[in-house]
């Protein structure tokens, strides 16, 4: 996947509302919303999670569901916009999903970003394919440098089998 400069700006505005705006006590937790599309026009929408306050947000961002009715699904209903992807923060660890991403967060996008403020990267994973039990996805991989994005990894294959996701292809490239 390729960045342009709409789904760029949003991201770099969802990054803000997730890490950069939340309070520092917070920044250690998990945050996340969901970017929504509409022509060429991208939207994000900050969610609460769940989990805020507890130890648990540290590892897990489960979205509030009034903040969902209120926001995305409102928008989706009722202005026209279509889910585009989920994003939320590893803020502790890397950018490779979880096993609760894999199953139960990126059911429902096509694109699914993961920013980690302690790698300063960028991940997005995105369905290539596949049945449910042997679904393939792309996950492009960025360094995020000044504001920017730089492509690291443009393809890594993945598979998931037995619910545990395994890279079956990866390629390199220089960044630019």
């Amino acid at each position: 996947m390729d960045l342009d400069q709409p789904i760029k700006n949003v991201i770099l505005q969802a990054i803000r509302e997730c890490h950069t705006d939340v309070p520092v006590l917070e920044q250690l937790e998990e945050h996340g919303g969901w970017i929504l599309k509409k022509g060429n026009d991208y939207k994000f929408f900050f969610l609460k999670n769940d989990n805020t306050g507890t130890v648990r947000a540290q590892m897990l961002f489960s979205a509030n569901k009034k903040s969902v009715g209120d926001g995305p699904l409102k928008a989706i209903v009722k202005e026209g916009w279509s889910n585009f992807a989920t994003f939320h923060t590893h803020p502790q660890f890397s950018i490779n999903p979880s096993s609760i991403d894999w199953n139960l967060l990126f059911q429902n996008s096509k694109y699914n970003f993961i920013y980690s403020p302690a790698t300063d990267q960028l991940s997005c994973s995105a369905r290539n394919g596949g049945d449910d039990e042997n679904q393939t996805w792309v996950m492009t991989v960025w360094d995020v440098v000044n504001n920017d994005f730089v492509k690291t990894n443009a393809v890594v294959d993945i598979r998931l089998s037995d619910e545990i996701p395994y890279r079956i292809h990866e390629e390199a490239t220089q960044a630019t």
